[in-house]
């Protein structure tokens, strides 16, 4: 696939020097659906996601799977306003005294119905602290569907350390990394939740780090590695035209694929 046309899922944190090192032509697309169109109708050969949307994506489709290897792994954490040492020590000193917790966190989040998920909001703080929270990113923090409440494991911890700390919270809803790195250079927000990904940036901090996240390719079955099926996507059975087509003998359909393939060599067959 070095060689191949890559699609990446915008959403998705990548290295951008990784990749130019991995593939020659990298296009970005902000509609998940769009790159997985492109895939399926062969007009892009990958698509780069987060692990858990790949394989998401590939149990919903009879077209394309995850594949087999991790392409790689990135660090995840808090992203932090670059200046405000106080609150980066006080929250490395609570992940790293509630690390056995966060698996746990993580897991809860991940098989708890999302109407059902509940979180103690119960703070009394003082001084507020301005939570940006990437909203997609369920476990980690999505909305609840009835209330669009925060919730998800991330959220969970942020009201936990905000407890604990004496802080109260205040939310603000972002779809993007490029959203929560603006907020936090520009100082509208102290802290981003939601897979944040630890990288080298000079204009704002990072938390310790919370766990490791996998990035993975998207491909059609006919490029996993030892494949032997091959799909092709016919949206409209012009597309079949010049195509191969299979007759079982004893059917009355000869003149239907004569008018409608005129160009597809015909193979008639007892058993198909």
């Amino acid at each position: 696939l070095k060689s191949g046309r890559i699609g990446i899922y915008k959403p998705t944190y990548a290295d951008n020097e990784k990749l130019k090192s991995l593939f020659n032509r990298i296009t970005e697309y902000d509609d998940k659906d769009n790159l997985v169109t492109d895939i399926i109708k062969n007009r892009t050969d990958a698509g780069i996601f987060f692990c858990g949307l790949a394989e998401s994506i590939s149990m919903n489709s009879n077209l394309l799977l995850a594949f087999p290897e991790t392409l790689y792994s990135v660090d995840l954490g808090f992203g932090l306003q670059k200046d405000n040492e106080d609150l980066k020590k006080k929250i490395n000193q609570f992940i790293n005294d509630n690390k056995k917790d966060l698996k746990d966190l993580e897991l809860y989040w991940d098989l708890v119905n999302s109407e059902a998920g509940y979180i103690d909001t119960n703070i009394t703080g003082e001084t507020t602290l301005k939570v940006i929270a990437k909203i997609d990113s369920s476990p980690y923090c999505y909305l609840r569907q009835f209330d669009n409440a925060f919730i998800g494991a991330e959220v969970d911890l942020i009201y936990r350390f905000a407890r604990e700390n004496g802080y109260k919270l205040e939310f603000t809803k972002a779809i993007s990394y490029d959203e929560q790195y603006k907020a936090l250079k520009e100082n509208t927000s102290d802290i981003a939740i939601g897979f944040f990904v630890i990288d080298q940036n000079d204009d704002i901090s990072f938390s310790d780090v919370l766990y490791t996240g996998d990035i993975n390719l998207i491909v059609r079955y006919s490029n996993l590695p030892d494949s032997h099926i091959w799909t092709l996507p016919y949206d409209s059975p012009e597309k079949f035209d010049g195509e191969t087509i299979g007759l079982q003998n004893g059917t009355i359909f000869d003149q239907l694929i004569t008018k409608y393939f005129p160009n597809s060599q015909i193979v008639t067959e007892d058993l198909l």
